[in-house]
């Protein structure tokens, strides 16, 4: 537990499990706005990506404590093996973190459209916007279900 790298480890989790944690628990709200999945995400993956950074907070935090850390475990943390670990493990771990999110969001227009069905979001029935409500969603969801969606 008193390894530089172990410590390295802690700060970098201590960043990015909390960034994963805060769009989990967007994306479970009882009344989640579809239309934000996307930007949601979005944040989410440029937030992790500051964590590869040279001068991300994890690091600036771990440099910040630095001298209490060596005092308490009696080993040196030197900026040559915190760049080291972010060059072997955090840029990796966030590369392939951010990879198993996006792959979860690849369809993110279609989980958007899925908003057309949201009645707050329907225009008043005298508002011209009403005339074409939905019907760029409802051709994103009948491109992605295609055949399932029409009688033959």
């Amino acid at each position: 537990m008193c390894k530089p790298s172990t410590v390295c480890a802690m700060y970098l989790l201590d960043y990015a499990l909390p960034q994963v944690a805060k769009l989990s628990k967007c994306l479970q709200a009882e009344k989640i706005d579809l239309t934000a999945v996307a930007p949601l995400v979005d944040a989410t993956l440029n937030t992790l990506d500051d964590a590869t950074l040279p001068a991300a907070n994890w690091v600036l935090e771990l440099l910040d404590a630095k001298d209490d850390l060596e005092a308490a475990t009696d080993n040196k943390i030197t900026t040559e093996s915190i760049t080291s670990f972010q060059e072997r493990v955090a840029k990796p771990f966030i590369t392939k973190l951010k990879a198993n999110i996006s792959s979860r969001f690849d369809a993110q227009d279609i989980v958007s459209s899925f908003s057309i069905f949201d009645p707050q979001k329907v225009p008043a029935p005298d508002s011209s916007d009403l005339l074409h409500y939905g019907e760029d969603s409802v051709e994103i969801l009948l491109g992605h279900y295609g055949d399932a969606c029409r009688y033959h």
